[in-house]
């Protein structure tokens, strides 16, 4: 009984260090950049800002959109399992993982869920913490593209969907967006 509870535990605590509940971002207003259309699919990588104190969460929403004439299918198992992260650091060199990012993507997959999206569906996935799974602690700019295999419906074709590149800043302190602006 205890060993059943434990991995309920661990269950719910990798679950919530993964996912995340819904964000505003950047991309409300119709001016999302999108990476190239794959099949009829691409993808989208945002942020809710793009400047952060060193100590602050980088939280950014990747979008998912559909827009072929079939159904596709997406495998989610978690964050690190289900998207390729290219993280460059400000010297252009690729972010290594953290512990935690490494533990993440070492741990056995309890589950593994598909996801159908029909024509014209979008699926959103939250990542509130990156710089919890990507050493960020270098100040300066960062460039993050996504990818993502996705499957046709039947399993007879898959392809890999990337991302547009989001750049955000790492200060020493947080930057006000507004306050930037007015300077100018």
């Amino acid at each position: 009984m205890k060993i059943a509870s434990c991995a309920a535990t661990f269950c719910m605590v990798a679950l919530f260090s993964i996912g995340g509940t819904a964000m505003a971002d950047n991309a409300q207003d119709g001016t999302r950049e999108w990476g190239p259309v794959k099949e009829g699919c691409r993808l989208s990588v945002t942020a809710k800002k793009t400047s952060f104190g060193y100590d602050q969460p980088i939280a950014l929403r990747i979008t998912l959109e559909n827009g072929s004439d079939r159904t596709v299918v997406i495998v989610q198992s978690g964050i690190l399992l289900d998207y390729e992260f290219d993280v460059r650091l400000p010297n252009d060199k690729p972010a290594p993982l953290t512990l935690e990012g490494k533990r993440q993507k070492d741990r056995p997959q309890f589950e593994t869920v598909s996801e159908r999206v029909k024509p014209n569906g979008t699926v959103v996935k939250e990542v509130p913490m990156l710089n919890r799974l990507y050493d960020m602690t270098l100040l300066g700019e960062y460039k993050v593209t996504v990818s993502r295999r996705v499957i046709e419906e039947g399993g007879k074709n898959s392809f890999v969907v990337k991302s547009n590149t989001l750049k955000v800043r790492v200060t020493e302190r947080e930057i006000d967006e507004k306050s930037k602006t007015d300077a100018k």
